[in-house]
């Protein structure tokens, strides 16, 4: 999904539709807005694994080039924030674009791409994995996969990475209690 409209007479959501070349994004009516897109990833990386949370860099490249030539914006936790608290967005079309787990290969393979389109992001990182391997990727790729460690989600925020939390050990949540 594009975006999320506020309620209001006249709101739409963006088309879609089969055979549409780009989104319209355009929002009509009085006391509308469209919320900005937010994008979700795991790991960009080129090592093969059986889960569907692997995306080649490649076409997260692709992607990303997309987003920016059809004039997309990112935003941090803080504007996004703003945009829901008062419902409207600074810029349209924006975006949030969103890493969960925090692997190592994003310093690779999506961060510098980010950087040469003018997107920030937010990585959320499990804190008890932060530098190490986890195990729950063993069961996809018969193999463990690193995660970044404290002094490279240091020199991920100067580039202005935002790096919130994950949990600390990645518990299934839909399993608890």
């Amino acid at each position: 999904m594009w975006g999320s409209s506020c309620e209001g007479a006249g709101s739409r959501e963006p088309d879609l539709r089969a055979g549409s070349r780009e989104p319209d994004l355009r929002v009509r009516g009085p006391g509308t807005c469209v919320m900005p897109l937010i994008l979700s990833y795991h790991k960009i990386d080129t090592r093969f694994e059986l889960g569907f949370t692997q995306l080649e860099p490649r076409v997260f490249r692709r992607q990303v080039e997309t987003l920016a030539r059809l004039g997309f914006r990112s935003l941090g936790s803080d504007a996004l924030l703003r945009c829901v608290a008062q419902g409207t967005t600074p810029h349209s079309p924006s975006l949030v674009i969103t890493f969960d787990d925090g692997y190592s290969s994003l310093a690779q393979h999506a961060f510098p791409v980010l950087a040469d389109h003018g997107f920030t992001a937010l990585v959320f990182v499990i804190t008890d994995f932060v530098g190490g391997e986890n195990s729950w990727d063993v069961q996809y790729g018969w193999r463990r996969f690193r995660h970044l460690s404290w002094d490279e989600l240091g020199r991920c925020q100067e580039r202005g990475i935002e790096v919130h939390s994950h949990t600390a050990t990645h518990p299934r949540l839909t399993w608890l209690p």
